[in-house]
């Protein structure tokens, strides 16, 4: 239905406005249609608007979403499953980004949010509208142009089955010959400049073509142009064919005149037709029909269609081919990955894991584990709130520590490192990531701390004194790192004094001494040393001392010592009363 208004046509639009508010659906329907000229009718509910949908039909449905017995996303749900594509409007209150999201993954065309000034929010509804509608019915425009084109089409376009380059052209020659009995059809499978070759030649022997091939080889160095009176100049697929000055150029190399003029005298042609070919790469190749007698191609707009087709096949095989050869490479390493990689759903929902995941976590298979929720794997709850909060805030998590649970009921230590996955309005759909197993890793790092605990008790209650060495000067003193309580009352000094002292500082000795060349032989024999009982004195201590060294896998030396002068002075008086 169309109504005039200043002189113009404009269209009415019918639509269904469903809403529990009765206010609202007055105030939208007077307004849309004094304004808009957009017929309403009004349902209260989306139960109503059901029962209505069952005698009418209406260009669009605007529904509002928060609803008693069935909400907005429901009804959609509901519109998509039984009116399939019928523009579909969402009123959507503030603050509900979580709705528009789901209503746009359920199908919504639009949505609208509520709230402020009526006339610019219906405004804008009505804007919404025209555009879903015309949308819509630029869609079904196409769609009917697309069933009337089939009839002509059905039988010759059967490229959907052929699986090569090779197959493609033979067919589309075959079918061309169909529609154009009266002509010349020749099908060049490259033309790439340096690089062109004639495919067939209907009515010619491959013999023959393959002489014509070898003639354009030497030809297309000499760059001989077609010099045709009269060519047919048009724009399709992307390529253009042009004449300029007799010449005849096309997007990417040329038809050399040897060919033309052996077809000229061969079949007496006088004008020349060409279609490109657009196959998704540079080499794409042509259809060229050469009439006859002066006859002229009577139905170009088949021939196009048919041209187009063939290369939407071509396209389709070289864009598989590529797909393959990807898909290949990405199977093989999914499928020989140690580490886990998978995909989940925005709900958590696992879409996609990798065989080493079903391993890891104990499942007999990949369709065992597809379509589980991945949170029911988490054993702590606070983690898994953790990690998704940190993935929305940062859209990526690194190295996050978790533990998760196995088929069986046993748990693994793991670290995640994920990112969010959106499509392309922006939204998040979802997540990937990979999972690697740290349970023996963790594992082996509490016995390190647990016997990094017993090193220091020993180290800090041992009776003897003991000193954590680094050599400086290729062995000829060393600086002390760390001492324990036990050396500190040896040597009558503190913790804070003694660190970072040389050795010879320490003990008021030279390089000769024979402990500094106790130091130097450890240091270059990496083999531990017992010193001779030494006698050792300074302003803070004197004494003799029992000495041994050890070379430590980190490369420092451990220096473990006693003070033996009381046992000496009881020695020598034990051997002084003997005699």
């Amino acid at each position: 239905m169309y109504i005039i208004k200043k002189s113009s046509f404009i269209k009415v639009i019918s639509i269904l406005l469903v809403d529990d508010e009765e206010s609202l659906l007055d105030l939208g329907a007077r307004f849309l249609y004094q304004r808009e000229q957009i017929t309403v009718q009004s349902a209260s509910s989306a139960q109503k608007a059901r029962e209505i949908l069952e005698k009418s039909t209406f260009d669009a449905i605007v529904s509002d979403y928060d609803m008693p017995e069935m909400n907005g996303i429901a009804f959609l749900k509901t519109i998509r499953s039984e009116y399939n594509d019928v523009p579909f409007i969402l009123f959507t209150g503030k603050g509900r980004e979580e709705v528009v999201i789901d209503a746009i993954n359920n199908g919504a065309d639009f949505y609208v949010q509520k709230g402020g000034e009526p006339k610019a929010q219906f405004a804008e509804l009505a804007h919404k509208i025209r555009q879903a509608v015309d949308k819509h019915q630029a869609y079904t425009t196409i769609k009917e142009k697309t069933a009337e084109m089939k009839k002509i089409t059905e039988e010759t376009l059967k490229f959907i089955s052929l699986k090569t380059r090779e197959e493609i052209l033979t067919h589309l020659g075959e079918v061309l010959e169909e529609f154009i009995r009266n002509s010349i059809i020749v099908t060049i499978s490259s033309f790439s400049e340096g690089n062109m070759k004639i495919h067939s030649i209907h009515g010619i022997d491959t013999k023959t073509i393959d002489r014509i091939n070898q003639i354009l080889t030497i030809n297309l160095m000499e760059q001989n142009f077609i010099t045709f009176p009269e060519y047919k100049s048009i724009f399709l697929t992307g390529r253009l064919y042009k004449h300029i000055n007799n010449l005849a150029y096309f997007a990417q190399g040329v038809i050399p005149e040897p060919i033309c003029r052996v077809l000229e005298k061969m079949f007496h042609i006088t004008h020349l037709y060409s279609v490109g070919l657009t196959t998704g790469i540079a080499d794409g190749g042509s259809v060229h029909i050469f009439c006859r007698d002066g006859d002229f191609i009577r139905n170009p707009q088949s021939v196009e269609t048919l041209v187009f087709q063939a290369s939407l096949a071509l396209e389709r095989v070289h864009t598989a081919e590529e797909m393959q050869k990807r898909e290949t490479e990405y199977e093989n390493i999914i499928n020989h990955i140690q580490d886990v990689y998978y995909r989940t759903a925005i709900d958590g929902k696992i879409q996609m894991v990798s065989p080493s995941g079903t391993r890891m976590f104990g499942y007999d298979s990949d369709e065992e584990v597809i379509g589980m929720s991945a949170y029911s794997l988490w054993v702590y709850p606070s983690e898994l709130e953790r990690k998704k909060t940190a993935l929305l805030a940062e859209g990526s998590i690194n190295d996050f520590e978790a533990t998760l649970f196995c088929k069986d009921g046993s748990t693994l230590n793991v670290s995640l490192t994920s990112h969010l996955i959106y499509d392309t309005a922006g939204s998040v759909i979802g997540a990937e990531g990979v999972i690697r197993d740290i349970t023996k890793r963790k594992k082996e790092w509490e016995q390190l701390l647990a016997s990094e605990e017993q090193y220091k008790s020993v180290f800090i209650n041992c009776p003897y004194g003991i000193a954590v060495l680094d050599t400086i000067d290729e062995g000829t003193d060393c600086i002390i790192l760390d001492i324990n309580p036990a050396a500190q009352r040896i040597l009558n000094q503190s913790h804070e004094t003694i660190i970072t002292k040389g050795c010879k500082e320490l003990f008021a000795i030279n390089s000769k001494h024979v402990l500094m060349r106790a130091i130097k032989q450890v240091y270059l024999t990496k083999e531990p040393n017992h010193l001779p009982v030494t006698w050792y004195q300074n302003d803070m201590f004197e004494g003799w001392f029992d000495m041994n060294l050890y070379l430590l896998s980190s490369g420092k030396l451990l220096f473990i010592f006693s003070d033996i002068t009381d046992y000496i002075t009881k020695a020598h008086e034990l051997s002084c009363a003997d005699i």
